[in-house]
């Protein structure tokens, strides 16, 4: 699930991504990571792979969610 991040032209591409443990989603600017079994998130600049806390990651997490639940089904 998810859209080519490689496209010049795409400005609003993600890809879905999971694991045993975790789930995140990398867009054009961010990588959001969730821990699903410590319940912890955090979201990274992928220019420098620090901790961003300016953005608000209700919406990562909403998005998140959605992809993982209709992945279960």
């Amino acid at each position: 699930m998810g859209q080519n991040l490689l496209l010049k032209d795409n400005k609003k591409g993600f890809s879905y991504v999971v694991d045993t443990q975790y789930v995140g989603i990398i867009d054009k600017d961010y990588i959001y990571i969730e821990d699903i079994i410590g319940k912890k998130d955090k979201l990274l600049n992928k220019k420098d792979n620090k901790v961003v806390k300016e953005v608000a990651l209700e919406n990562y997490r909403k998005k998140t969610r959605t992809f993982l639940e209709l992945s279960i089904e």
